[in-house]
């Protein structure tokens, strides 16, 4: 997806619900970025999953620098 020029800076909705499939994927065994041992892709006991600790973390930096 190419971003559009924008004058507010701000990531569109449409933009941000790209990123979010293209982070985070619907099987936590699919992170690209994860060490390939069988422990490191199990799903946390609170529910989340490493995918979704990165992303949040990705759109958290997002928060911060005033994109979304």
């Amino acid at each position: 997806m190419k971003l559009k020029n924008r004058t507010n800076g701000k990531l569109t909705e449409a933009e941000i619900a790209w990123l979010m499939n293209a982070l985070a994927p619907g099987n936590c065994k699919a992170c690209i970025w994860q060490e390939k041992e069988e422990d490191k892709f199990q799903c946390f006991p609170n529910g989340d999953s490493p995918c979704k600790v990165f992303v949040d973390k990705v759109f958290h930096g997002l928060e911060k620098s005033g994109l979304i």
